[in-house]
């Protein structure tokens, strides 16, 4: 009975070496990929123009913040407390609405980014999964989070995905 399990066991251990031996790797540092793509600068550049409008609004507010803030300063001695109290409400208000405009500016960028970026990570994708497909490549590992310690043999797909997008 021990020679038909010990038996088995080879069999099987035998069976699944040589399915994985067959099985055919690539690997690819997709952000260097998606860094060399054309339309990743594009994208840059109108995320820097986006940011920089969120910039421009929030410098008017801080500003607006400042101007009033001197004026409570300057005639804070001559003000009743009832009108005290009401500026400087005001200056409170104005200060959150900043900070909730900072927040959701920061938001908007997050989600502008990933508008503007999801076409282009597709596009990556879709080249990647095509180069492999003519390589017979089964399985592409991403190597660009430096994760790998030691990289089984497999075909650098880098070069061969940048030439399939036209990419020097």
């Amino acid at each position: 009975m021990k020679k038909v399990i010990i038996a088995a066991l080879a069999f099987t251990f035998a069976t699944q070496t040589n399915v994985f031996a067959q099985k055919k790797f690539g690997h690819i540092d997709a952000a260097a990929l998606v860094e060399a793509m054309p339309e990743k600068k594009k994208a840059q550049t109108d995320m820097e123009a986006y940011a920089k409008g969120m910039q421009e609004q929030l410098k008017i507010m801080s500003a607006e913040f400042d101007k009033k803030y001197q004026e409570y300063v300057a005639q804070e001695k001559s003000m009743t407390e009832l009108v005290k109290g009401t500026k400087a409400k005001e200056l409170e208000d104005l200060q959150n609405r900043i900070k909730d405009f900072q927040t959701k500016a920061q938001e908007d960028i997050g989600k502008k980014e990933q508008e503007l970026m999801a076409p282009i990570i597709d596009k990556a994708k879709k080249a990647i999964e095509a180069v492999a497909k003519e390589k017979t490549i089964e399985y592409v590992i991403d190597s660009s989070a430096g994760l790998l310690l030691v990289k089984p043999e497999s075909d650098d797909m880098l070069s061969a995905v940048k030439k399939h997008l036209n990419i020097q």
